[in-house]
C-alpha cells in the first residue's frame, strides 16, 4: 500500500506539489476522482496539534510536520459546506476557514456561522445537542438542495435531532486559558449567519458576542 508514502510526500515541507518526484507519484499511483461533496463541522487544526502548555515546546517541530499546507479545498471538490462556531475562544481551537480552490471556476463553497462553542456545532454532549443539531440539520437541509440522491435516515440518531436556539453552554476556557484566548473573526455577510443566530439574539437579552455584535450588531437589533 502506498498510502504512508503518500503522507510523508503530503507532509514534506521540502517538495511542492509541481515538484517532479510528486508529479510523478500522483501520475503512477494516483487517480484523479472528483468528489462531490465535502461536509465539516468547525474544523479546527490549521497550526497542528496545540500544545497545551506554554511551558512545552515540542509542538513547533511537531505541527511544522502536521498542520496543514493551506486551507483551500483541492479542485477536485465539487461542493463545500462548513458548519462554524460564533463563541469559541480557545486559541489553540481557532478555526481552520474553507476556502475557494482558485484553480476551479464552478466549485461552490458555502461557510455557515452558528452559536455555541466548538463542541456545540459539532457535537460531543448531550447537553449541546439541542445547538449541534441545529448545525447537523443544516447539513442534511443543504445536502438534499444539493441533490445527490442521499436520504437521512433519522432512526439512526436514537434521540432523534432536536433543535434548540436557547440552551446555556460553557464558554469558560479552563486549561485553555494558558494558551491564550482569540475571538474569531466572523463573516461581513450577514447572510453567512443561520437562523439560529438570529433567533438567540432575539430571544436572549444575554446573548451578545462582542465579535457578533461589532460585525452584525446593528442589523440584528433591527430584527428585534
Amino acid at each position: 500500500p502506498k498510502a504512508p508514502e503518500a503522507y510523508e510526500l503530503y507532509r514534506s515541507r521540502a517538495t511542492n506539489p509541481d515538484d517532479k518526484e510528486m508529479v510523478e507519484f500522483r501520475q503512477k499511483y494516483g487517480e484523479r476522482i472528483p468528489i462531490t461533496l465535502l461536509g465539516c463541522w468547525d474544523t479546527v487544526g490549521s497550526l497542528g496539534i496545540p500544545n497545551l502548555s506554554p511551558l512545552l515546546r515540542f509542538d513547533k517541530k511537531v505541527n511544522e510536520k502536521y498542520r496543514f499546507h493551506d486551507t483551500s479545498l483541492s479542485p477536485i471538490i465539487e461542493h463545500g459546506l462548513h458548519a462554524v462556531s460564533i463563541d469559541e475562544q480557545r486559541k489553540v481551537f481557532d478555526v481552520t476557514p474553507m476556502d475557494k480552490s482558485h484553480l476551479s471556476q464552478t466549485q461552490v463553497v458555502r461557510e455557515v456561522w452558528f452559536p455555541g462553542v466548538h463542541g456545540s456545532v459539532g457535537g460531543g454532549s448531550q447537553e449541546q445537542s439541542g445547538l449541534s443539531d441545529c448545525a447537523l440539520q443544516w447539513m442534511i437541509d443543504s445536502i438534499g438542495k444539493i441533490g445527490l440522491g442521499l436520504e437521512f435516515d433519522s432512526s439512526a440518531i436514537p434521540t432523534g435531532i432536536n433543535l434548540n436556539y436557547e440552551i446555556d453552554f460553557n464558554n469558560d476556557l479552563g486549561i485553555f486559558k494558558f494558551t491564550g484566548r482569540k475571538l474569531r473573526e466572523i463573516s461581513d455577510n450577514f447572510d453567512d449567519l443561520h437562523e439560529s443566530v438570529i433567533e438567540r439574539w432575539m430571544k436572549r437579552q444575554d446573548y451578545r458576542p462582542s465579535n457578533l455584535a461589532q460585525k452584525h450588531g446593528s442589523r440584528l437589533n433591527q430584527l428585534l
